[in-house]
């Protein structure tokens, strides 16, 4: 359906906004629509541009509202600035 090289993924993607304590937290939702990949879908949190370095933040699953729905138990009750460091 796509040309992509035989390492490449290419992936659509759905995003949410989460604001806490005046801050915006946006979270991707990562859709695979061609090459490989462990997973259908991923939601990754990020700030401002910066993804979060730790994996342990994400989200996946079957669906895009599984993998949102995994995010934000990971993320629930941590603050924004422990999950996307602050970078200057």
């Amino acid at each position: 359906m796509y040309e992509i090289g035989d390492k490449d993924a290419l992936f659509r993607v759905h995003r949410y906004d989460l604001y806490r304590n005046g801050v915006r937290l946006s979270i991707d939702v990562e859709e695979l629509v061609a090459g490989k990949s462990n997973h259908k879908f991923y939601a990754v949190p990020h700030h401002s541009g910066w993804l979060t370095d730790e994996e342990k933040y994400w989200g996946v699953g079957n669906s895009e509202a599984e993998a949102l729905e995994d995010c934000l138990r990971r993320i629930k009750g941590v603050p924004s600035e422990t999950i996307v460091p602050i970078r200057r």
